[in-house]
């Protein structure tokens, strides 16, 4: 399994103040990713699954490490988030999760900002 971390991760700030953290990303060939980001000083991460073959729907397992952790599940359409083909689509999904999920921590500022660089990394 190929792991990676992601180079320039993803920048998050709150409040307008930077934030540390590390987006990794884990391949277990075309048709299986796993993205996980820690933000220490917020005491959270998440650790998001992908699983989808053309042809068949995508699936995503989240697993949210905060205060409450938990663990939940969506179905993408295939087109909409293809695992193989398109994995950038994947590190959006991710990011939206996390920001889903630190909004309903409270964070309500939370700004992503994802450069083409980490996009062609994860798309390789």
């Amino acid at each position: 399994m190929e792991r990676l971390r992601v180079e320039p991760t993803p920048r998050l700030t709150l409040d307008d103040k930077a934030l540390q953290s590390e987006t990794l990303l884990s391949v277990a060939g075309a048709h299986a990713l796993t993205l996980s980001t820690a933000i220490g000083e917020l005491g959270a991460t998440l650790h998001s699954s992908y699983l989808g073959h053309p042809g068949t729907d995508t699936i995503a397992s989240h697993l949210a490490l905060t205060r409450e952790p938990h663990a939940f599940a969506k179905v993408h359409d295939h087109d909409a988030l293809p695992v193989a083909y398109a994995r950038r689509r994947c590190l959006y999904d991710h990011l939206h999760e996390l920001q889903t999920l630190l909004e309903d921590a409270g964070h309500r500022d939370l700004k992503i900002d994802v450069l083409d660089q980490a996009l062609a990394l994860v798309d390789r």
